[in-house]
C-alpha cells in the first residue's frame, strides 16, 4: 500500500497529521509520499532527475521491456519494480504505462515540474483513491487512508446510490461524494490544481488474431494462459480458491505441474455449503461441487485440498466486517470471506482466483452472431448446428428456435436494456427519481461504450470502470494474502477477444475453446458438465438462521435518517418475510430476493456509520 499528499501552488503540508503520516519520505514543502508495510526503500529517489517513484507492481513482461530498452535481461531481472517502472517512464513518458503488463499502480512525482503522475493497470487489481480541492490532493491505494485525512469530508455521494438502481455501481465514484478512485487503464496527471484523466487502453481495441486451422488458436491460448500462471505463481506459499467451474480449474491444472517442478504444492481451497441436491433447491444448478472438485485435484500433481464447511451465521457478522475493510457497501459473498479467512490460518501468501473469467478463458461466445452468420452464409451447416444444440443443451423446441432463430435475426444488434427486477429493488425509488435530476457520472464516455457494446466487451468496460477487479485485492489484503488473476492478463484478453467468434461454438457447444484446452487436463465430468454451480448456494438458510440479528437492522434502519430515505424498507421486508417462510425448497426467485436483502444490509449498515462518523 501507498499512500501521498500534493499540495498546490507550494502551499505547505500543514496539518500535524500529514506532517506525522509522511514525514518518512519528504521531498520538498509541497509533496509527500510513503510506502506502508513494507520498506522505506519501496519509495525510490532519482534526484538527476527530480522523480519519486512509489508502487505496488508486480511486472510480468520483463523480457520484453528488456528488448525494447535494449538492456540485458540479466540487469532487468533483477530491478525492483519502482527501478524498472522508472527505466520505463524515463524511455517513454506517460505512455510507459502501454507496454508495462501485470499487476501495478504507481506514483510519480516530477519535483522539478511539480507534476504528480498516477497510473492504474490495464485491468485494475490494484485501486487508487483520491481525492482533491483547490489545496492539496490526496490519494492512497486504500479508501480508509483518504478518509483518515482530517479535511477530507465525509459526504454521501447520492449518484452511486442512485447508479446502484440500475444493478450495481457503474463507474469510479465512491460513495462519498469527491473521492474517486482511479479507474482501470487511467492515468491521472495532476498539475498546479488542474487534473487530466486519460484512458490508455480499452478491452475492445484488440488486433484479430487469424490461424488456418482450429488447433493452433487452442495451443496459442495455452501458451498465453500459462505464462499468465506461472506469472502470478512467485516464491510465496501458493493456494488456489477452486471451484468445478472452467476459470479456477483451469488455473489449478496449469499452476499445479509448475509448482511440482519446484517441489512445491498448491494449496485448494473449495467452498462447501450442508445444503444437497434435491427437486425445488435451485434445480439446474450444482449445489455442493466437491465431488466434481474432487475429481478434479485427484488428477493434479502436488495438490493439497482443504474443503472450506460453510458457518451456520456469519451473514451480518461479514457485512459488518466488510464495511470496515472497504468503508463503503459491497456486495457481501460470504463463501469468498470464508475461503480466504481460512487460508489466512493455512499461512498462503499469494492465492490464485478465477475472477471474471468467463469473459476471457470461458467465453461462451457470441450465440446470436453464430446463427446469423452460418444462417446467411451457410445454411446446411446451420441446419446441422440447429440439430447439434438440441442434441447437447437439452433444449426444448420452442426454446430452440428463439435461440438458433428468433433472436439472431429479429433481436440482433439491440442492445439489452437495463432491467428491473427484485436484486434492484429494495431502493425506494421516489428517492432515486428525486436524485437523477442531479446525477452526473463521471465517466461518461464508457458507460455509453458499455450501452453499445455486445458481451463481453460490455462486462469488460463495466468492470474496468467500476473497478470491481480492485475490490477482490482489498479484500484479499485485509486477510494477508496477495491475490492473484490469471484469466484477466492483458495479453489473455487481447487474445480472447480477438479470435474469430466459432472458436467458442462448435457442435452444439458454448465455451468450445476450454473444452478443447482443458479436454485429457480436467475431468470430462467438468469439461463437458451442463450444470453450473452457485456461489453461496445457502444464502436463504442463513438468513432464517440469523432472523433475531437481521431483524435488529432493519428496525435501526427504520430510525436511521438516510436507510429510511433511500431504502424501500417495505419491500425488503417483504422479501424477507418471504424468505423466512420458505418451504423445503426455494428457486432462482427467492434466492434473488435473498440476494436483494443482503444487498440492502450492507447498505443500510454504511449509512448507520455515515450518520454516526
Amino acid at each position: 500500500m501507498f499512500n501521498g499528499i500534493y499540495t498546490y501552488h507550494g502551499k505547505p503540508i500543514a496539518t500535524p497529521h500529514n506532517y506525522r503520516y509522511y514525514s518518512q519520505v519528504l521531498d520538498n514543502a509541497e509533496f509527500g509520499v510513503v510506502s506502508t508495510y513494507t520498506k522505506a526503500s519501496d519509495v525510490l529517489k532519482d534526484d538527476v532527475n527530480s522523480l519519486i517513484v512509489v508502487s505496488c507492481a508486480r511486472i510480468d513482461n520483463r523480457k520484453e521491456l528488456s528488448d525494447l530498452l535494449s538492456v540485458p535481461f540479466k540487469e532487468t531481472s533483477l530491478l525492483s519494480p519502482n527501478q524498472l517502472i522508472l527505466r520505463c517512464y524515463k524511455a517513454w513518458g506517460k505512455d510507459c504505462v502501454k507496454r508495462l503488463i501485470g499487476d501495478w499502480a504507481f506514483a510519480i512525482y516530477d519535483s522539478g515540474e511539480k507534476e504528480l503522475f498516477l497510473a492504474r493497470d490495464h485491468y485494475g487489481h490494484s485501486s487508487i483513491y483520491y481525492y482533491h480541492n483547490n489545496e492539496f490532493l490526496v490519494f492512497s491505494t486504500d479508501i480508509k487512508e483518504v478518509l483518515s485525512n482530517p479535511e477530507v469530508p465525509k459526504v454521501l455521494n447520492e449518484n452511486a446510490i442512485v447508479q446502484l438502481s440500475a444493478g450495481f455501481k457503474r463507474d469510479a465514484q465512491t460513495f462519498y461524494k469527491g473521492i474517486f478512485q482511479l479507474p482501470s487503464a487511467h492515468t491521472l496527471t495532476a498539475k498546479d490544481g488542474n487534473l487530466r484523466i486519460d484512458n490508455y487502453w480499452l478491452p475492445e481495441n484488440f488486433k484479430p488474431v487469424r490461424y488456418t486451422n482450429d488447433e493452433d488458436y487452442v495451443n496459442h491460448f495455452l501458451e498465453i494462459y500459462a505464462e499468465a500462471v506461472n506469472c502470478r505463481i512467485g516464491k510465496q506459499k501458493t493456494g488456489i480458491a477452486l471451484s468445478s467451474g472452467f476459470d479456477s480449474g483451469s488455473t489449478a491444472v496449469l499452476a499445479a505441474p509448475t509448482l511440482a517442478s519446484e517441489n512445491r504444492n498448491l494449496e485448494a481451497f473449495t467452498w462447501k455449503t450442508d445444503l444437497v441436491d434435491k427437486p425445488g433447491l435451485l434445480e439446474g444448478r450444482v449445489i455442493d461441487e466437491t465431488p466434481l472438485v474432487k475429481d478434479l485435484v485427484s488428477t493434479m500433481p502436488a495438490t493439497n485440498w482443504h474443503i472450506v464447511y460453510s458457518k451456520e451465521q456469519n451473514i451480518v457478522s461479514t457485512i459488518l466486517k466488510n464495511q470496515e475493510i472497504f468503508q463503503q457497501p459491497s456486495v457481501p459473498y460470504v463463501h469468498i470471506n470464508e475461503i480466504f479467512e481460512e487460508a489466512s490460518k493455512q499461512d498462503i501468501e499469494v492465492m490464485l482466483t478465477g475472477f471474471w473469467g468467463n469473459t476471457t478463458v470461458s467465453y461462451a461466445g457470441d450465440i446470436n452472431k453464430h446463427f446469423r452468420d452460418l444462417l446467411f452464409t451457410n445454411p446446411i451447416a446451420y441446419i446441422r448446428e440447429v440439430l447439434s444444440w438440441k442434441e447437447h443443451q437439452h433444449i426444448s423446441w420452442k426454446g430452440l428456435l428463439v435461440k438458433t432463430l428468433y433472436k439472431p435475426v429479429f433481436k440482433y444488434s439491440r442492445p439489452s436494456p437495463d432491467k428491473k427486477d427484485s436484486v434492484r429493488s429494495y431502493l425506494n425509488s421516489a428517492a432515486i427519481q428525486n436524485a437523477l435530476s442531479n446525477y452526473q457520472g463521471f465517466t461518461p464516455e464508457l458507460e455509453q461504450k458499455r450501452r453499445n457494446l455486445k458481451y463481453p466487451y460490455c462486462n469488460l468496460i463495466n468492470a474496468f470502470q467500476s473497478c470491481a477487479m480492485g475490490e477482490v485485492d482489498t479484500l484479499a489484503n485485509a486477510y494477508g494474502i496477495d491475490v492473484r488473476t490469471p484469466v484477466m492478463d492483458k495479453r489473455l484478453i487481447d487474445f480472447c477477444l480477438g479470435i474469430p467468434n466459432e472458436q467458442y461454438i462448435r457442435g452444439g457447444h458454448t465455451k468450445w475453446l476450454i473444452r478443447r484446452a482443458m479436454k485429457g487436463k480436467m475431468p470430462d465430468s467438468i469439461v463437458f458438465a451442463k450444470k453450473r454451480g452457485v456461489q453461496g448456494a445457502d444464502l436463504v438458510v442463513k438468513m432464517i438462521k440469523e432472523a433475531n440479528e437481521i431483524q435488529i437492522l432493519l428496525k435501526k434502519f427504520r430510525k436511521s435518517p438516510l436507510g429510511s430515505y433511500w431504502l424501500d424498507l417495505d419491500t425488503i421486508e417483504l422479501f424477507y418475510k418471504q424468505i423466512l417462510s420458505y418451504p423445503i425448497g426455494y428457486d432462482e426467485s427467492l434466492f434473488a430476493k435473498g440476494s436483494a436483502v443482503q444487498r440492502a444490509l450492507a447498505l443500510g449498515v454504511f449509512f448507520l456509520k455515515l450518520e454516526h462518523a
